[in-house]
């Protein structure tokens, strides 16, 4: 299916998998802007790279790497809550 690098199919599977992954993402964080924009980051990064072409099991794939997508996502948006808690204490506020 996307092993010739079909747009077509590549479209495809984004339909295919846009729903529960949706789902997956809104499991992590109730936000359905988040959901989406990772959703979008996910297929870029995917449409970009050569990985999807050479893996066997592309719902697993899709799902460890979106999962890891997500923690990073998590994990920057907890960095900017504790830098701006830094910045406060720097500057004397607590």
């Amino acid at each position: 299916m996307i092993r010739n690098g079909d747009r077509v199919a590549f479209e495809q599977l984004y339909h295919r998998y846009y729903s529960p992954l949706k789902s997956y993402a809104l499991s992590f964080r109730y936000d359905s802007d988040w959901a989406e924009d990772c959703i979008q980051n996910l297929f870029v990064k995917l449409f970009t790279s050569e990985a999807l072409l050479a893996c066997q099991y592309v719902r697993a794939y899709l799902y460890r790497s979106f999962r890891n997508l997500l923690l990073d996502q998590l994990g920057e948006k907890a960095n900017d809550v504790s830098m701006d808690g830094l910045e406060y204490d720097v500057l004397g506020g607590r």
